[in-house]
C-alpha cells in the first residue's frame, strides 16, 4: 500500500488529513508522513486497514438498516 492509496480513500471518505488522523487516534505529522510515503510503516498500514474496514461495516450496517425500514 503506499501513501498514494491512502490519500485517495481518505478524499474518497471526503475527510480532511486532520480527521483521518483523528480516526486512527495518531497525529496529523504521522498522517502527512504516510501520505507523502512510497511504503508508509507496516504499523501505520494495518491500522489503516483496521479503520477502512470499520468504516466499509459502518456503511454495510447503514444500507441494511435502510432495507429494514422499507
Amino acid at each position: 500500500m503506499t501513501g498514494k492509496e491512502i490519500r485517495e480513500w481518505r478524499k474518497s471518505q471526503g475527510w480532511t488529513q486532520y480527521q483521518l488522523a483523528d480516526e486512527m487516534g495518531l497525529s496529523l505529522r504521522t498522517v502527512l508522513r504516510a501520505e507523502k510515503a512510497d511504503n508508509p510503516s507496516q504499523s501505520f498500514v494495518i491500522w489503516f486497514k483496521q479503520l477502512r474496514t470499520r468504516v466499509g461495516l459502518q456503511k454495510i450496517q447503514e444500507i441494511a438498516r435502510e432495507i429494514a425500514d422499507d
